[in-house]
């Protein structure tokens, strides 16, 4: 079942890639309502007709199955998306391949930390797990899972600021590029600092409401420091 189930998730990783390239299609052309349109509800049903399935008593490899179902279909609603509102036409391959070496040379940082950043996480668990052992690797995935939450909020405005950023330096006006920058950067410290100060002030009570006593004695400080 392990093997077929790895086969399935060979399968996943195109889709996956072209959805990704999908919508950051959208986002490029900052139409984030159409790219939010489809992402909320594709994401309620990739986990809402897994869970179906595994709740009529299928195996693990047909849950998948069922998620490779699903983000096809959400693929395909993505491509007619993309082709009707910018207006593309006819799907071909590029005529000028330099513009691929561009767009990799321009992105080639993004690349860099979006490869690197899913790597150091695990090494840190890596690490963490050699040093305290299996049970308290439990515990401190938990403060680290509630941490990273909070990277969502970051995250959400960089990647709706992202496109703005490349079409302004694309137009030479890189100086506004990097007033806009350093604004949103100070804004979103304006609003992470609250946050962040609650976080470390309740930090074992909140581990407390959300996983139970046992995680706020032992990874509460730990979330802290996070």
């Amino acid at each position: 079942q392990a093997t077929a189930m790895f086969r399935v998730l060979a399968l996943h990783l195109p889709v996956l890639l072209a959805a990704a390239a999908l919508r950051a299609s959208l986002e490029g052309a900052q139409r984030f309502d159409i790219s939010a349109a489809l992402r909320i509800p594709g994401s309620m049903a990739s986990v809402a007709i897994p869970a179906f399935v595994a709740y009529q008593g299928h195996s693990l490899v047909a849950i998948m199955w069922s998620l490779l179902a699903v983000r096809l279909i959400l693929v395909a609603i993505s491509a007619t998306a993309v082709n009707i509102s910018l207006k593309l036409g006819r799907w071909s391959l590029p005529s000028n391949w330099m513009m691929l070496i561009e767009m990799l040379r321009y992105s080639g940082w993004v690349a860099v930390s979006t490869a690197l950043g899913p790597l150091l996480g695990s090494f840190e668990r890596f690490a963490v797990g050699s040093v305290v052992g299996v049970a308290g690797l439990g515990f401190y995935t938990g403060a680290a899972e509630a941490a990273n939450r909070f990277l969502m909020i970051p995250v959400t405005a960089f990647s709706a600021l992202l496109p703005a950023l490349a079409a302004t330096d694309a137009t030479g006006a890189r100086e506004r590029a990097l007033i806009v920058t350093r604004s949103a950067r100070r804004q979103l410290a304006a609003l992470l600092f609250p946050l962040c100060l609650t976080l470390f002030a309740f930090a074992p009570a909140i581990l407390g409401l959300w996983l139970g006593k046992p995680f706020a004695v032992s990874a509460g400080n730990a979330l802290r420091i996070l």
